[in-house]
């Protein structure tokens, strides 16, 4: 995980670009742009964040707490992050600056393509700090692809752009003085994994491979804070002075796809209700690595009712199905006279939602009184959310 550098937040007063051109892959510079991007990207820069000097007194890590400043439900992405946008993009190719790791004394160009995207997360309809509506959540992503054209120049790299957003009430610039400068509020935190809290893309970095990011918030009150969810300008400036122009990319407010069912996974284990039938549910969700390196998940169920004499009944079962699966079939069984297993049918468990749970009930034919027959679909809501596994 990368300490985190903001990029420089400077705007030199005069400071003039040019248009983009179609530059070629890896094309070299001029000395005088090289000296002119030297000139222009003080590393200091950044929003200075109090740092320990000296040996503290935490002996422990943290434990597992939501992130307050997410930008996207904790429950919506984990490591690996897609290597394929998916409609709608919205997408630029511009070259960036680049160079050999081992010389910093010249300069090239080499073509990307930035693209912005977003994926759909669990929607309750509650309010959250990274969408105040409750309308239907998304992770909002950010992918650079290198050239396949450099034939040649297997050892110059582009180097990473400083990247700002503009939302609301924040501009990419702001008057200090005399001088017009970027906005330290206006930057957003670029990481290559989800769910993180510092990790951050360095400006200048070399970006060696192909690369999905994804947008997120830094943990630092002076810092600006953004609803992804909602349409925003996003500024990719390579910092190339004279040469290349930085290109904004304009990103509408997200429009949700129709509802699909949500994976199952372990933000289903939970105690869940439905009030209306007076019933309660525990869901279970556990794995187990295979010899073959696959993961096997189990889902366990235990549905507490009352018989038709009014008496508590549990209705038990599990079922083990593959990681990404939106349904799972589980047979269920209750405890006849002797503790013995008695069938009683089998349910099918999907969720819509990290809220909410359904299990469509199918008895067998000979299920007799006083066991109840449920027939048709349950929705069960959730109670809690586990510690760390905040599901919105």
């Amino acid at each position: 995980m990368n300490k985190t550098i903001l990029a420089p937040l400077a705007l030199f007063a005069g400071f003039a670009t040019a248009p983009a051109s179609a530059a070629a892959t890896s094309q070299p510079l001029p000395a005088d742009v090289v000296a002119a991007r030297a000139a222009a990207a003080p590393r200091e820069a950044g929003i200075h964040r109090p740092l320990a000097k000296v040996e503290g007194n935490h002996t422990s890590p943290g434990t597992p707490l939501a992130n307050r400043w997410r930008a996207y439900p904790p429950s919506c992405a984990s490591d690996p992050l897609p290597d394929k946008p998916v409609a709608p993009t919205y997408s630029i190719n511009m070259p960036f600056w680049a160079r050999k790791p081992s010389d910093l004394n010249h300069g090239y160009l080499e073509n990307v393509t930035v693209t912005v995207w977003r994926l759909p997360c669990s929607s309750s309809g509650a309010a959250t700090p990274y969408n105040a509506d409750g309308q239907p959540n998304s992770i909002t992503l950010l992918r650079i692809d290198r050239s396949t054209d450099r034939e040649g120049h297997d050892d110059v790299y582009p180097t990473f752009p400083i990247l700002q957003v503009k939302q609301g009430s924040i501009d990419f610039t702001v008057t200090a003085g005399n001088a017009t400068v970027r906005n330290p509020k206006s930057y957003p935190r670029v990481a290559s994994e989800p769910n993180t809290v510092r990790e951050s893309a360095n400006y200048d970095n070399a970006i060696i491979d192909s690369t999905t990011f994804v947008l997120e918030n830094f943990p630092d009150p002076d810092a600006g804070y953004f609803t992804y969810g909602d349409a925003f300008t996003l500024r990719v400036d390579p910092n190339v002075p004279g040469t290349v122009q930085p290109v904004d990319i304009a990103v509408p407010a997200y429009a949700a796809p129709q509802a699909t069912p949500r994976a199952i996974d372990a933000y289903a284990a939970a105690q869940w209700i439905n009030y209306a039938e007076n019933q309660s549910l525990l869901a279970q969700v556990t794995e187990q690595l295979q010899g073959d390196g696959s993961t096997v998940r189990q889902l366990v169920l235990d549905v507490l009712l009352a018989d038709d004499d009014g008496d508590p009944l549990w209705l038990v079962g599990n079922a083990a199905f593959a990681v990404g699966q939106a349904s799972v079939d589980v047979d269920l069984i209750y405890l006849g006279a002797g503790l013995e297993h008695v069938p009683w049918g089998h349910v099918t468990v999907t969720t819509t939602d990290c809220n909410h749970l359904t299990l469509d009930y199918t008895a067998r034919d000979d299920v007799a009184a006083p066991v109840p027959v449920l027939d048709g679909p349950v929705t069960y809501e959730r109670l809690f959310a586990p510690n760390g596994l905040v599901c919105e």
